[in-house]
């Protein structure tokens, strides 16, 4: 995070544990950060509109662990890729 102009985090809410922290020490160093439900409509474009505002070049990308259940990993994986297929 330290050395990402942003984060993204992947995640269905709430936002527990080091998910939550993360989100919280991110707005702390007045990074700019964004949380973002991996299924929601326009999720790519809220993204990619989100990248462009903040001229991120350097992405955090930040979500669960896998052992949270509802699979985050494989939510966060369809997601990454479409942004970068450019769907």
């Amino acid at each position: 995070m330290r050395d990402s102009d942003g984060t993204l985090i992947v995640a269905r809410p709430p936002l527990t544990g080091g998910t939550a922290a993360t989100e919280r020490i991110a707005r702390m160093r007045g990074k700019p950060c964004l949380v973002i439900h991996p299924d929601a409509a326009a999720a790519v474009a809220l993204v990619m509109s989100w990248l462009e505002d903040h001229g991120i070049a350097v992405l955090n990308v930040a979500g669960p662990r896998q052992s949270s259940g509802d699979d985050p990993y494989g939510a966060a994986d369809r997601l990454l890729r479409d942004l970068l297929d450019g769907r």
